[in-house]
């Protein structure tokens, strides 16, 4: 029995021995101490980066306040064997482990294939490390512990981003910590370790699997929503990467099915609301039956005396459509158009119908065009000058005349226009945009408009999208999206069809639909949304925001005069 314990006194001396000279620290009993964790998780060092010299030599650019400006080498500031490699999220390399997302077998594996879907070579590299330093706290309490660098090559060029402030969330205590859940565990011996900086997660490979140890709590938000434990993840405990995968897949499961909740109880909230992809299919069906109206005139010959062959189908349309007619049989294409007579003709060409009123001085009801002037004035399309005049016998000029075309397709300055600047520009701009001015050839602004210009500008204006506003329920967001959209065009709508949103011809009419439909929403949804709000932790608004989407396009590119 004397010579049995000498016997394995000496085998466990050779052990302890062996493995002080392979620097594999254990315990008596043989097992991980926090120390070799250690050791294991920040092995991969800058100076085995196949770059490390250069990178070295690099100057870096202040990314952190306590960082000096390109002052100095990387080299100068990082000691390349203490800088590790850290990763970013442990389910960004994890979920390789999946069959249908690879099938690796370990971390080496799944991060070799995070780099490839990332960059797409498999010689380049992205790796960054960290290079602890004194613990420091700022003016606003946030805490760091490290430098982190960013090493990445593409196409054999090296780039480098050096971050001051930074925090190593796995200090010697969680190295401890997860020694003892290792060894508690029955999963072996550790071979490798590495740490997932942004999950506060370390990852262990032994001889018996891969495994995850958690330092951060994550708590599946859309759980309690559903009423479920869901995707929860422990702290201080050990996952398989299958279990832990599973957790987080579950997790991403119960978003998707919350968020579908959440759609399924705004939706009953306000039925009346259309989804988008119901509104697409709604404007597709409308685009598809939409009116050509200038086609049928090309080749027709000219009815007036003064009107070259190559006016004649411009004129021909207008005069059908009783928006531009001749006198005693002459068109007189180059006369200058009046403020008052464009009233008139853009009254006739959208259907509206004379309105009295005495919103401008020099405007009386006796006035032939007093009726347009009004109309146009009570659709918000016209306010008059500073002075408060309209000036109907003034000549009207370019951009007076495409800026009240466009207010009443629905294109209105704050809402849709105000990105191409400012009046009279920006309205030139998008009427170049829409078209309208394609047949006019060069102008000046500020100059007066023509008969045959206005007749342009009319004709493209027929078939120009109307632009319409429309409430749907945003189902990627889960709100209700308040939009300007391209409806059917003008000629379409002359010809029976049915638009699809609002008609507004001012910022002032969407912005008043804009708010009755919030108020209406915010009724309606509120108590839905505070219950997401409450449950997930989220910060949904109730409030909706006018949101400009159309396009200005030109719907037929067909010249509308010819030589």
């Amino acid at each position: 029995m004397k010579k049995l314990k000498k016997l394995l006194s000496a085998v466990l001396a050779a052990m302890v021995a062996l493995t002080a000279v392979s620097g594999l620290t254990v315990s008596a009993e043989g097992n991980i101490t926090g120390a070799r964790l250690r050791e294991l998780a920040e092995n991969d060092t800058l100076d085995k980066n196949p770059y490390a010299a250069e990178v070295l030599e690099q100057t870096y650019t202040e990314h952190g306040a306590d960082m000096p400006e390109s002052s100095g080498r990387i080299g100068d500031i990082i000691d390349p064997k203490k800088a590790f490699a850290a990763y970013g999220d442990a389910f960004d390399i994890t979920k390789f482990f999946e069959a249908d997302n690879g099938g690796s077998k370990n971390f080496d594996e799944a991060i070799a294939a995070q780099q490839f879907s990332f960059i797409g070579n498999r010689s380049d590299i992205s790796t960054e490390y960290y290079a602890r330093t004194e613990p420091t706290v700022n003016a606003d309490g946030a805490k760091s512990n490290a430098v982190s660098i960013f090493v990445n090559t593409l196409n054999g060029k090296l780039y480098t981003n050096l971050n001051a402030n930074q925090s190593i969330f796995i200090d010697d205590e969680k190295y401890e910590k997860a020694a003892e859940l290792i060894n508690g565990g029955n999963i072996g011996t550790p071979i490798k370790a590495y740490i997932f900086n942004s999950s506060h997660t370390l990852g262990v490979e032994t001889d018996t699997g891969c495994y995850i140890i958690p330092f951060m709590k994550y708590d599946d938000r859309y759980a309690s929503y559903l009423g479920n434990d869901g995707g929860i993840i422990e702290t201080d405990r050990v996952y398989t990467v299958d279990e832990y995968n599973a957790r987080k897949i579950g997790a991403a499961d119960n978003e998707a099915k919350a968020r579908a909740l959440l759609r399924q109880k705004i939706h009953e909230a306000v039925p009346d609301i259309k989804t988008a992809a119901e509104l697409d299919a709604i404007l597709e069906n409308n685009k598809t039956n939409s009116i050509d109206s200038f086609s049928k005139y090309i080749g027709t010959e000219p009815r007036y005396s003064d009107i070259t062959a190559g006016q004649a189908a411009i004129t021909n349309q207008m005069s059908d459509l009783g928006v531009i007619t001749g006198e005693n049989g002459l068109f007189r294409p180059d006369d200058n158009v009046t403020r008052a007579e464009t009233a008139a003709m853009l009254c006739r060409l959208f259907e509206i119908e004379p309105y009295e009123t005495d919103g401008f001085p020099d405007v009386p009801s006796s006035h032939w065009g007093a009726g347009y002037i009004g109309a146009l004035a009570n659709e918000g399309v016209i306010n008059g000058f500073e002075d408060g005049t309209f000036r109907p016998s003034d000549s009207v000029t370019y951009e007076q005349a495409v800026k009240m075309t466009e207010n009443l397709l629905g294109l209105t300055f704050e809402s849709d226009i105000w990105m191409y600047g400012e009046y009279p520009v920006g309205n030139l701009i998008a009427a170049s945009q829409l078209g309208l001015t394609d047949d006019l050839g060069s102008f000046d602004s500020g100059s007066a408009a023509s008969r045959i210009d206005m007749a342009c500008i009319l004709s493209r204006v027929l078939d120009s999208d109307i632009i319409t506003n429309c409430c749907y329920l945003d189902e990627l967001n889960n709100e209700i999206g308040f939009y300007s959209l391209n409806d059917i065009s003008l000629s379409s709508l002359k010809n029976g069809g049915e638009l699809t949103g609002k008609w507004q011809r001012s910022d002032e009419e969407k912005q008043k639909y804009a708010d009755e439909i919030g108020k209406e929403y915010t009724e309606k949804c509120g108590g839905v949304i505070d219950e997401w709000n409450e449950k997930t932790g989220s910060a949904m608004d109730k409030e909706i925001t006018l949101r400009k989407n159309c396009t200005l396009k030109n719907a037929n590119p067909a010249p509308r005069l010819t030589t």
